[in-house]
């Protein structure tokens, strides 16, 4: 045993050239098995550490509970506890929302509800502030003190008129982060005010619950029970809300575990694919080597011991560098990761401070020994068919064992003129089977590159941001319901008295910058297929839209004539989640009224349509704008699309929020406000996703640089002998060149080919599941540039040190070489 080990040491120092390029292969996959599912489980355990911190506790919600459902629903077997909110009603500012509500003891631990100082209300006249809703409200006060506050009560479904009354303070809630533009607040009032002045048939709550689970149960079952609950009490999906960010952090996620393991089969895969080439490449005058150690008497079973033992010899020195190389990586990603998030997300900041104090551990010892022993497994794998090459040979088969083909040796013909490019080539030949390998090998992870690189290329920030915005700006009327002290935000107010008029249009196009504005309008119907008693909406598209209308056709056929009628529409494919049994052919009643005119009419779905949210709006139909406008006698202008000449100009945003001035109900959202929002998720992902396959990429360029260094190092005789008779320094490094370069041009082939090939479904599919808003095919022209210039980059600097290599020995040493 001592023997078959020193053998394989031996062997460890004397193929130092070889075992050093392996090394460093399992070095990178050693320390990409430790640091991707480290930084993975880092995040997802600071994001799941920060909704334990930050999120409410209940598993889901129903909206719109009445007292009797919440009697029959606290009884259910599968409820394991339950806890209630009311909105009540609205405090009047001019610049906040204010929320007036009734939670009792469970719903407020459910919320993680906590006094600053104080206690909860309850007497009638009891309420807990907090000091921004004090200033937002323009009152002062504090504990014990009364104060007079404006509201609105929720009656009827709606706002009913402002009505004032005294409060006593009875305690403080702490400040929270919210939207400067857009403050919101609640105060909480006791369940005996809420009694006082809501009717009691108008007392509607909102159902907190948790349900019976383990630790072992999947977010998967425990939705499906709160699906079966639903179900059972007839609530519509729209009127629930399942609180999966709490479920994920908390229970098990039947998707997380998969995709860890998939990553790590992706590396462990790379990891055998390139150690194996670099095994099999080097092999010939291996076996020859282990002829000899059987003809001095050596066993089967030992043979096979001395390659082991040499690949784990070489296992045992890198692995350990490369765990503590991923341990330094781990923290140096997380930061920069860390660092990259918005500063002003309080998810972002909570799992930043989480990390930073250590409640949130960046390693774990279980990644550890699952790094090291699928770093072991890797080159234990990659080593099987080696082994097995050198041991089945007899002793006289292995002394005799040569890479190169026979056929091709014996049927190989000579040259009257021997160029450089002959000699490439017959070399080639003679090692197809290993130019293949090599080839294959490389090709493979970069084909995955590519399809990566094809979704991260569709993902554009940009384009993701003209998926809401089609122009440069947009405003957006913006109405209210039930509200009785603001009628003239009703939506059929607003349509009397629309501020999208011709007018306002008009001097939208005068201002400087702006190239056209085009109005899109909306009318609201009912239908006996809207089962939730909800209402849907129409969407009217203007002419100018025509051919984005039926080039977005996917099922059925449409014209822009087809639309004027009033009597056919297209419908939105993004309706089909809500309403899945219309199909093209269905005829269906829909019911307008727009506050004087109730109609009824058929419409016939002539086509199914794919469009982005800004052109829709989430409408369920789509129509010619002027059959929309024909449905009623108001106006039914909802948004302006704005087009200018630069994508953002904060003056020209200026000049059109000064024309809104004048009006409450619109609202400008810019393309570029959107831009930056997808820019900044983008770059996290596409770092992320940039490290990894870079990190893969230099795996498998381990199999270029060992086929070159070891064509070289096995012919170093035959190389010296040609440059004896006359081969010049240049014309040898051109020969490597062209040998080099049918490697990369082949790689090139296979990877940026048949990766840009594979790509195109893959942006299918990410597109068809809504990821990263994709819409529009890209080519990753970028990653195809950086695979073509790496490749080129690694072979001219393998060729130049080839060259070195040689010329640093005599032509006499080099002719007396022997492997």
């Amino acid at each position: 045993m001592k023997t078959v080990s020193k053998v394989a040491l031996a062997n460890l120092k004397y193929s130092r050239t070889r075992n050093l390029l392996v090394g460093i292969a399992v070095f990178l996959v050693s320390l990409m098995l430790f640091a991707v599912p480290s930084i993975g489980k880092c995040i997802i355990d600071s994001q799941f550490a920060s909704v334990n911190e930050l999120y409410p506790t209940w598993h889901a919600l129903f909206r719109n509970v009445d007292e009797n459902t919440v009697n029959m629903l606290s009884a259910h077997y599968d409820i394991a506890e339950y806890g209630l909110r009311s909105d009540v009603a609205q405090a009047a500012a001019e610049n906040a929302d204010i929320s007036m509500m009734y939670i009792d003891e469970a719903g407020r631990e459910m919320y993680k509800v906590r006094l600053e100082s104080g206690t909860y209300p309850v007497e009638e006249g009891e309420i807990v502030v907090s000091k921004g809703l004090l200033e937002a409200a323009g009152i002062s006060g504090g504990i014990g003190d009364t104060v007079r506050i404006p509201y609105q009560v929720l009656r009827n479904g709606g706002l009913d008129y402002t009505e004032e009354r005294d409060f006593t303070i009875c305690g403080f809630l702490p400040e929270s982060v919210r939207d400067e533009d857009a403050p919101s607040y609640t105060a909480l009032v006791s369940e005996k005010f809420m009694r006082s002045v809501v009717p009691a048939e108008d007392i509607s709550y909102r159902f907190l619950f948790r349900v019976f689970g383990n630790g072992d149960s999947t977010t998967d079952e425990l939705e499906q029970k709160i699906k079966d609950i639903a179900s059972g009490f007839g609530i519509s999906e729209k009127d629930m809300n399942i609180n999966g960010e709490y479920l994920s952090a908390n229970y098990v996620d039947p998707v997380f575990l998969p995709s860890i393991v998939g990553i790590m089969l992706i590396i462990v895969v790379a990891g055998i694919v390139t150690i194996y080439s670099i095994y099999y490449v080097s092999m010939a005058p291996r076996v020859r080597e282990f002829g000899r150690l059987k003809a001095l008497g050596a066993s089967k079973k030992q043979i096979k011991k001395i390659v082991v033992r040499e690949g784990m010899f070489t296992a045992l020195i890198f692995v350990p560098a490369g765990l503590a190389a991923g341990t330094l990586a781990t923290k140096v990603l997380i930061n920069v990761f860390l660092g990259i998030l918005n500063d002003d997300n309080v998810m972002v900041e909570t799992a930043r401070a989480l990390i930073n104090n250590g409640s949130v551990p960046l390693y774990h010892w279980w990644i550890y020994l699952i790094a090291a022993a699928a770093s072991f497994f890797t080159i234990f794998l990659s080593l099987r068919k080696p082994v097995k090459t050198a041991s089945k040979a007899s002793a006289v088969e292995a002394m005799n064992y040569s890479e190169g083909n026979r056929k091709f040796r014996k049927s190989i013909k000579g040259y009257q003129n021997m160029t450089v490019g002959r000699l490439a080539a017959r070399n080639l030949l003679q090692s197809r089977k290993k130019s293949i390998i090599t080839i294959a090998a490389m090709s493979i992870t970069g084909i995955f590159l590519m399809c990566v690189a094809s979704v991260l290329a569709c993902a554009d920030p940009a384009d993701s941001a003209a998926e809401d915005v089609p122009g440069q700006y947009k405003v957006v009327i913006q109405t209210e319901t039930g509200n009785a002290e603001h009628p003239e935000r009703e939506w059929n107010a607003v349509i009397r008295s629309n501020p999208i008029d011709s007018e306002f249009v008009s001097s939208i196009e005068s201002l400087d910058g702006v190239e056209k504005a085009e109005i899109f309008s909306q009318m609201r119907f009912d239908s006996d297929f809207i089962t939730d008693g909800s209402s849907e909406w129409i969407c009217g598209i203007p002419e100018s839209y025509k051919k984005e209308i039926e080039d977005g056709i996917i099922e059925g056929s449409a014209s822009y004539e087809d639309l004027k009628s009033g009597e056919k529409a297209i419908l939105d494919s993004a309706s089909l989640h809500w309403y899945h049994d219309l199909a093209v052919g269905d005829k269906v009643t829909i019911r307008t009224d727009d506050g004087e005119t109730k109609a009824e009419r058929e419409v016939e779905i002539i086509a199914i349509g794919e469009y982005s949210m800004g052109i829709t709006g989430y409408s369920a139909f789509i129509m010619s704008k002027e059959a929309v406008d024909a449905m009623s006698t108001g106006s039914l202008n909802d948004v302006v699309h704005i087009y200018a000449d630069e994508m953002y100009d904060a003056e020209l945003e200026a000049d059109i929020r000064s024309l809104m001035e004048e009006s409450d109900v619109l609202r400008l959202v810019s393309r570029q406000e959107k831009y930056e929002e997808w820019n900044m998720s983008m770059t996290v992902v596409t770092a992320a996703c940039s490290v990894f396959l870079g990190i893969l990429g230099a795996i498998c360029i381990m199999n270029l640089i060992n086929t070159m260094i070891y064509s070289v190092h096995v012919r170093k005789k035959e190389l010296g002998m040609m440059q004896a008779v006359g081969m010049s320094s240049g014309q040898l490094r051109n020969m490597l060149s062209l040998e080099g370069l049918f490697y990369t041009v082949g790689t090139l082939i296979l990877t940026v080919g048949a990766g840009s090939l594979l790509g195109y479904p893959v942006f299918l599919w990410a597109k068809k599941n809504s990821m990263f808003n994709i819409s529009t095919y890209h080519y990753p022209w970028e990653a195809a540039l950086i695979v073509t210039v790496v490749l080129a980059a690694v072979q001219f600097v393998l060729v130049f040190a080839l060259g070195k290599y040689l010329n640093r020995d005599t032509l006499i040493n080099r002719i007396r070489f022997s492997e």
